[in-house]
């Protein structure tokens, strides 16, 4: 993990417990060989600022996009970046998924 010190807040949060669940049971973090490489960082926009989060998952079970989108995905690209009025970017590449979080923040 790297980046700033940031609080999160709630709703971003059960954004990452979703994909570390997910990881867990099917991605990177499901085998001996898989890690996670977590960063973000704020950049200065007009007004505020942007979280900008990278989660990748590497070296995990080989990875397709899904058939269907289950209630994570719903969750992360949906209901979650409507809720902090951001975009939520999801890449299923060969050894892990990746996920793009844009946030604007407050204060």
């Amino acid at each position: 993990m790297n980046g700033p010190e940031v609080s999160f807040g709630a709703k971003l949060a059960l954004a990452m417990h979703e994909l570390k669940t997910n990881a867990a049971k099917y991605g990177a973090l499901s085998n001996d060989e898989g890690h996670l490489e977590v960063a973000w960082i704020l950049v200065s926009m007009s007004p505020g600022q942007e979280l900008r989060l990278r989660w990748q998952e590497k070296n995990g079970p080989p990875v397709l996009p899904p058939s269907r989108t289950g209630f994570g995905s719903r969750l992360i690209q949906g209901n979650l970046a409507a809720e902090f009025d951001g975009v939520v970017e999801l890449e299923y590449h060969p050894d892990g998924l990746a996920c793009t979080i844009f946030a604007p923040v407050e204060g």
